[in-house]
């Protein structure tokens, strides 16, 4: 799947949703790029037009030849991402179907955002749950602040990852490690992603602040940032086969009777 055809289909799934008050914004000054999750009252989750948004903002990028560096960041809202919105998607993305095809989109737009010729970084303040983990793990580098986590909270939830993030994990920890962690969907303390390899650790409400201080480093290399990055991504082809099978394997399971129940209990713990 091309980016263009991921932003289609994500134009057919918002079609069916509501518009909502949630944003991603992005935003260039000289050499930086600034990607902000902007949905404080649902916990920073993505709704379908937020993923829409990232999109476009992912192909704005990909085609900016002047960015070298790349900072991921979201709104004070008690988590740094809490994943797809959980009533949008239970109440008009619940079919295996929708699912699958959220999946297949929102894979290809983080494989892009992974891939850009910029190197990336994210700076957690709160938890990173579910496909919050998933969009966490994306950029290059991960600053967590001493409040957050990473939680891939997915099989919990009778699901797994749809959006990539089984194979990013796979890449961070290895396979084993990795497959162990998506069993036990236990939140990642900062002091565990530290030992992993996965993040830096930075004092609370301070994690955009130490990203910046290695942000500045990069930025000091200019275009040959640029070309360390491209020259990394082209050592690390991803099959496309491989993430159809991920896509596919999400949507088996996806608006199952398994998810549909686990699902009802984090709304009644929410609600």
């Amino acid at each position: 799947m091309s980016l263009e055809t991921a932003i289609a289909l994500l134009d057919r799934l918002a079609e069916k949703v509501p518009a909502s008050s949630g944003r991603v914004e992005l935003t260039v000054e000289g050499r930086l790029a600034r990607l902000h999750v902007h949905h404080p009252e649902a916990r920073n989750a993505l709704t379908v037009g937020m993923m829409r948004q990232l999109a476009e903002h992912v192909r704005t990028l990909n085609s900016d030849t002047r960015v070298c560096a790349l900072l991921l960041t979201s709104a004070e809202g008690g988590a740094f991402c809490a994943g797809g919105h959980l009533r949008e998607v239970q109440r008009a993305l619940g079919t295996p179907t929708a699912g699958h095809q959220m999946a297949l989109a929102m894979g290809e737009v983080l494989d892009v955002l992974s891939d850009l010729p910029v190197v990336s970084f994210a700076a957690l303040e709160g938890p990173a749950i579910g496909g919050g983990a998933e969009l966490a793990i994306t950029p290059d580098f991960r600053v967590m602040g001493a409040d957050s986590s990473l939680h891939f909270v997915h099989t919990r939830l009778g699901v797994v990852p749809g959006w990539g993030g089984a194979g990013r994990l796979v890449d961070a920890v290895g396979r084993d490690r990795a497959l162990r962690l998506l069993l036990d969907a236990r939140p990642l303390s900062p002091e565990r992603c530290e030992v992993l390899e996965i993040a830096e650790i930075a004092a609370a409400g301070e994690a955009e602040d130490a990203a910046m201080a290695r942000i500045e480093q990069v930025l000091r290399r200019g275009d040959a940032a640029r070309a360390a990055k491209a020259a990394v991504v082209a050592r690390r082809q991803r099959s496309p086969e491989a993430r159809a099978l991920e896509a596919a394997a999400f949507g088996s399971v996806w608006g199952s009777e398994g998810h549909k129940e686990a699902l009802a209990r984090v709304l009644e713990r929410i609600s």
